[in-house]
């Protein structure tokens, strides 16, 4: 169960990354 969580939280984290890294690209 531990595991799961971990997996989830750290997918959120890269989407979270990957959305960033995209906005900022956008607005440059």
């Amino acid at each position: 169960m531990t595991h799961i969580v971990y997996s989830f939280t750290n997918f959120i984290r890269i989407a979270i990354s990957l959305f960033i890294f995209f906005s900022f690209t956008e607005f440059i």
